[in-house]
């Protein structure tokens, strides 16, 4: 189920896709935010064996999981951005990730395997519930 906000959100990251993905290699706040969720992925991601990055955006964040042999899938709900995510992904050489176009909240949760972590970015306050988002995340990626 997609509200108005969340097919906004969706256009406008569409639309900025590019822009947005540059930001990661040169903006002071995108820099600060890669070094922090690289420290959160090396703390909390030691023993996982698959990983979700709900919102994964160009797959900045989604590449940096599977970078540490973590299976990781990356769900978004731009075509443009997963476009993005696949030729970030293709020109790393990484091979133990896969990006699925789905819209939060997650409709179907039985298509999600229960994962040892989910990161998710930038993504919750575009949805109408930050509660129920956490809950379908819950329900969807923990089994």
């Amino acid at each position: 189920m997609t509200t108005p906000d969340t097919n906004a959100a969706i256009d406008y990251h569409s639309k900025i896709a590019v822009e947005f993905h540059g930001s990661y290699q040169r903006a002071a706040n995108c820099l600060e935010r890669g070094r922090v969720w690289k420290m959160l992925i090396d703390r909390y991601g030691r023993n996982a064996a698959l990983a979700y990055d709900l919102g994964c955006g160009s797959g900045v964040l989604t590449c940096e999981l599977a970078k540490r042999g973590i299976q990781t899938i990356g769900i978004d709900g731009s075509e443009s951005m997963l476009q993005l995510a696949a030729r970030t992904a293709a020109e790393q050489q990484i091979s133990n990730i896969s990006f699925v176009r789905h819209q939060q909240p997650l409709a179907n949760p039985q298509m999600f395997s229960p994962a040892d972590l989910v990161l998710s970015s930038c993504v919750i306050e575009y949805l109408p519930s930050v509660e129920n988002a956490l809950q379908d995340i819950e329900t969807s990626c923990s089994g």
